[in-house]
């Protein structure tokens, strides 16, 4: 299980591996996965280096992984 942050929901949502469409390498290091939320968005998160994400703040989050 993973949690992304889904614009059609404005929040974090709870994903299965069975919603990963891709992998793919991010500028700065890690990883893009492309997911289909449950409500049909289809987008890319940026996986990390291991670190925990404890910000609740979904465009923060997005904004601070991909400055790297």
């Amino acid at each position: 299980m993973f949690s992304v942050c889904c614009p059609r929901h404005q929040r974090r949502v709870l994903l299965s591996p069975e919603d990963i469409l891709s992998l793919s390498p991010a500028p700065g290091g890690g990883f893009l996965i492309g997911y289909r939320c449950s409500c049909g968005y289809e987008g890319q998160w940026p996986a990390g280096d291991g670190e925990e994400d404890r910000n609740e703040n979904c465009e923060e989050t997005w904004n601070q992984r991909m400055a790297g």
